[in-house]
């Protein structure tokens, strides 16, 4: 780092301190540049966040480590902070039993009558044979592994329109293909026989990966253990940057920010397209959109009636998607369970106690918590999901090629647009990425 009065310049920037931005770091670092991550947020890890009350520690969302994932390799000190975790997932259905995520496909399909059965496999078998033919939205997407009357069978329909805020032929079909995996993994022909006992023979036995959390503390004493070691590269974190602006001029990015003016040659985003588009002062209404979420935490004594760690929500009632029992794994406080609860948002106008009446309804009217439930607290998140409608693709590649034409690399979920799964898989991405690049 070069510090010219008020203006400090270095080999590259990075804007964002998440998964992505701290990944891009230490790559960039380790090839002996001088790096500068930039970042709002006043802690790293950036939509990694997490919120306490007493002894009482929630996620907001349902965030989870494999202990296969390259981020641990390259931050050590983040996998031994984690947690063990008992994972198992569930969904409320649509007959308001719980049973197995994504599908249970012995009592959801064979439960039906012999002609029923059949219907579903002659309409899976007649989308196989039509595999060329239409591929316009997510519903031909799940037509094709799932047929016409599982999709609502399951309540799967009610899933993603409740997730996105769409109904599945609003959703892009490139969009499906990646964030929908989990249907074909699930539901194709190969993962039913792996169910009945059919598996593939192996040289040798597979990796034992195992679920871990982030630490009771919160995703900041995680993610603050990845920028130590990052400072030990030499690389210097700006948090709470407050950006203003960012320009390049004779061949040089300047982001100005609250402290003064940092600048480079290079410049890396994996911040939302629409902010990376506002700070260089380009046409926002180019970028695609994103929803927003709400996450309720809540605490609960009594019997819940269920004993998985998430609860999908696949039932035609209520908009909660999602809920994660922290205290599963990191322990009661004071004999209270405690959960979040997440409700995505395309409108902001609902209350959280509104929400929270809504979620309480529905939970009631399916037979889950039967005892004392209280709302504790609630935060909404922006940018919590890129909404991959129909026009999104172009929007996306629009906004790129603006910010690609002001010399800026685009990197990540947020950065590029790009669905990614896990961290897992973003830190793959930006790893690749990255490796093409000098």
């Amino acid at each position: 780092m070069i510090e010219n009065g008020a203006q400090r310049h270095y080999d590259a920037i990075v804007l964002g301190a998440g998964v992505s931005g701290i990944t891009t770091a230490s790559v960039l670092a380790s090839r002996g540049q001088t790096v500068c991550i930039i970042d709002d947020y006043p802690e790293p890890g950036g939509n990694h966040l997490s919120w306490s009350m007493g002894t009482s520690t929630f996620d907001i969302g349902a965030i989870f480590f494999w202990t296969d994932n390259p981020l641990f390799k390259i931050f050590p000190k983040m996998r031994e902070l984690c947690v063990p975790v008992r994972f198992e997932v569930k969904k409320l259905t649509p007959s308001g039993h719980v049973l197995d995520y994504p599908f249970e496909f012995g009592r959801e399909l064979f439960f039906g009558s012999p002609f029923y059965v059949m219907r579903v496999f002659l309409q899976i078998l007649r989308q196989k044979v039509r595999a060329s033919g239409a591929k316009r939205s997510a519903r031909d997407f799940i037509r094709y592994y799932l047929g016409d009357d599982l999709p609502t069978v399951t309540g799967l329909n009610h899933y993603i329109r409740r997730f996105y805020g769409l109904a599945p032929d609003a959703v892009s079909y490139e969009f499906a293909t990646q964030r929908m995996r989990w249907i074909s993994n699930n539901a194709g022909i190969r993962a039913r026989l792996r169910r009945i006992g059919f598996r593939r023979w192996r040289r040798t036995p597979p990796e034992l990966v195992h679920v871990v959390a982030r630490p009771k503390s919160g995703f900041a004493t995680l993610y603050r253990a990845a920028l130590a070691q990052l400072a030990d590269q030499g690389v210097e974190a700006l948090l709470d940057a407050a950006m203003r602006s960012v320009s390049r001029e004779t061949g040089l990015f300047r982001v100005a920010t609250r402290e003064g003016v940092v600048s480079s040659a290079r410049l890396v985003s994996t911040i939302p397209l629409v902010r990376a588009l506002e700070l260089f002062g380009l046409d926002a209404a180019t970028a695609p959109s994103s929803s927003s979420m709400t996450t309720l935490f809540c605490k609960f004594r009594g019997w819940r009636n269920f004993h998985s760690v998430i609860l999908y929500n696949f039932h035609h009632d209520g908009a909660w998607k999602r809920l994660t029992v922290h205290s599963d794994y990191y322990g009661l406080s004071d004999g209270w369970e405690y959960l979040s609860v997440e409700i995505t948002e395309r409108d902001a106008g609902v209350v959280a106690d509104a929400l929270f009446d809504d979620f309480r309804r529905c939970a009631r009217n399916a037979g889950l918590f039967d005892g004392e439930f209280v709302l504790l607290g609630n935060a909404r998140t922006d940018f919590a999901y890129p909404i991959y409608d129909m026009p999104a693709a172009a929007k996306r590649d629009e906004s790129a090629q603006l910010l690609k034409a002001c010399g800026v690399e685009l990197l990540g979920r947020q950065g590029a647009f790009e669905y990614m799964a896990s961290s897992k898989v973003a830190v793959d991405c930006v790893l690749s990425k990255l490796q093409s690049i000098v």
